[in-house]
């Protein structure tokens, strides 16, 4: 998580749009490909279970891989903390376990 003594990004804010657009498009990608958004849950099991964390867990490794990579590509550099994957991958599985 991201720690600011104020709600401003100031330096960050090339990072986090460059990580939450890459976030926008990959996870709906993976879960698509995964079957997630092709199935009706009136129940989950533990397959499913496992099926979203193992989406949730390769949506997070690609996002986090790939921002870094671009990061290191781009002329300027934009500091990317590289705690932001934590929290999104607790959110995502928090939110569809709950």
């Amino acid at each position: 998580m991201l720690r600011l003594e104020k709600f401003d990004l100031g330096a960050h804010w090339p990072g986090f749009l460059l990580f939450t657009g890459l976030a926008l498009v990959i996870t709906p990608l993976v879960f698509g490909r995964a079957g997630i958004y092709a199935r009706y849950w009136r129940y989950a099991s533990v397959e499913e279970l496992l099926l979203l964390a193992g989406s949730v867990t390769v949506a997070v490794l690609l996002t986090g891989a790939i921002s870094l990579a671009a990061v290191q590509l781009l002329p300027n550099k934009p500091p990317l903390p590289r705690s932001i994957p934590l929290p999104k991958h607790r959110g995502i599985l928090s939110s569809f376990c709950c």
